[in-house]
């Protein structure tokens, strides 16, 4: 959806809509602002369009990343899942063959998996916030592309930019479920 220069935003001063962005104030003006008043005598204008066109394709360039990143961490979430039912599985499989053993067998293969498992609902938990967080900020933009008026869109850009290169700073999570093997040792 397109916005409208100057639609719903009127200068205070007088009454106009604001076609113009003062460079030099950093700051979105009327037409009679920019031609008859002294407080923008010998400023830079540009359209407002162009400026708040260039803002809006910056801050969806600078997005693709949160897309791309979640799109990395549900795939990861899929290994992690699969890895964590292989584990399971697996040590199911371990106390059925081991039901004639000591109790103390079955302690250690309990304590080994809940080992195991911490580990792998830790990675797992651990990518989920990450994808939270980066749900989060690019409902944030999309709510702020939508919801903000251009002059407040531009006023924001360079904090959603700042968020998307916080979000880019974050060490990138690298994990699998598969540093866990799957298989269960004990001692006779």
């Amino acid at each position: 959806m397109k916005k409208e220069v100057g639609k719903n935003e009127k200068c205070a001063l007088h009454s106009q809509a604001l076609i113009y962005y003062c460079a030099t104030c950093g700051t979105s003006i009327c037409s009679d602002c920019a031609m008859f008043g002294d407080e923008h005598k010998d400023h830079k204008f540009e359209h407002l369009e162009k400026i708040y066109e260039q803002h809006l394709q910056n801050i969806k360039k600078e997005a693709e990343f949160v897309q791309e990143r979640s799109a990395e961490y549900a795939k990861q979430m899929e290994k992690i899942k699969k890895s964590i039912e292989i584990t399971q599985k697996a040590k199911d499989n371990k106390i059925e063959e081991l039901t004639r053993m000591k109790k103390l067998i079955q302690e250690k293969l309990d304590k080994e998996l809940k080992d195991k498992l911490m580990v792998l609902f830790s990675e797992k938990n651990a990518v989920s916030d990450e994808i939270k967080h980066l749900k989060n900020l690019q409902k944030d933009i999309e709510k702020e592309i939508s919801l903000s008026t251009k002059s407040q869109l531009v006023i924001k850009s360079q904090e959603l930019i700042g968020r998307i290169e916080e979000a880019k700073a974050r060490p990138k999570i690298l994990l699998d479920g598969t540093n866990v093997f799957p298989k269960f040792w004990y001692i006779k």
